[in-house]
């Protein structure tokens, strides 16, 4: 390359991403947010997102689905007034 000095340009090697997945992008964001984004963005990256609000949904869908099973009261098909209770309560979490 003319006019260019080729040691810098070896110099130029793609630094391996800091990153698991994919390419990286740069975003703009409010800078008194910018840490927490940051610091979740690493957490979805390495897999560690805490799930504990997907898997107490789970568990308690599961026990109310096994209350209707068991044919409770309020679990029944023709009172789902405790039911409906229960599913309110679960989503206002």
């Amino acid at each position: 390359m003319k006019g260019h000095n080729l040691n810098s340009l070896k110099a130029l090697i793609p630094n391996k991403s800091k990153w698991n997945n994919s390419e990286t992008v740069i975003i703009r964001v409010p800078k008194i947010l910018k840490n927490e984004i940051l610091n979740y963005a690493k957490k979805l990256d390495n897999n560690h997102v805490n799930n504990d609000y997907n898997s107490t949904v789970t568990l308690e869908l599961k026990k109310i689905l096994a209350k209707i099973n068991a044919k409770e009261k309020g679990y029944k098909s023709n009172g789902s007034g405790q039911l409906i209770a229960d599913l309110r309560e679960l989503i206002s979490m």
